[in-house]
């Protein structure tokens, strides 16, 4: 019998050149979040990603186009993103799959026209799961934990 426990240096096996892509794509996903470009949100995203909701209701957006229509709904209000902060961040996995998690803290407006209203911050624990494609890792998995704002 065989006895194995999870520790930093069992739990990841990537390169400093994975982690250091892994990192900057998380960078960049957030940085066109808060630029409000839905397409390179959408195209650091796989085709059969799956948005897991934090509800009791919420069910599962599975694929692009299901979390297109749920990210980027057609309106005539928008909710931009002002500031989108990462801390604790954490990388494990190995191969093509990476889990990177932390705790997010976002802040958006409500914007109708040119009018903005309703500031609110939102902090979540979250586990993402990404999958290198064709040498580019993208977002596969996203599941968070909505918390209180003075969350630590």
């Amino acid at each position: 019998m065989a006895i194995t426990g999870c520790n930093e240096s069992e739990t990841s096996s990537f390169s400093k050149n994975d982690i250091e892509k892994i990192k900057q794509t998380m960078l960049e996903y957030r940085e066109a979040w808060k630029t409000g470009d839905s397409t390179i949100v959408l195209s650091m995203v796989c085709e059969d990603m799956i948005l897991y909701m934090p509800d009791k209701i919420g069910k599962p957006k599975i694929g692009k186009d299901s979390i297109r229509a749920f990210w980027f709904p057609p309106s005539d209000v928008s909710y931009p993103i002002t500031a989108y902060e990462v801390t604790d961040e954490k990388i494990e996995g190995s191969g093509n799959l990476c889990f990177y998690s932390g705790i997010s803290k976002l802040t958006w407006h409500i914007l109708k026209g040119n009018v903005h209203s309703d500031t609110t911050t939102s902090v979540s624990e979250f586990l993402n799961v990404l999958k290198k494609e064709k040498e580019e890792w993208k977002l596969y998995r996203v599941m968070y934990n909505l918390k209180a704002e003075d969350y630590n």
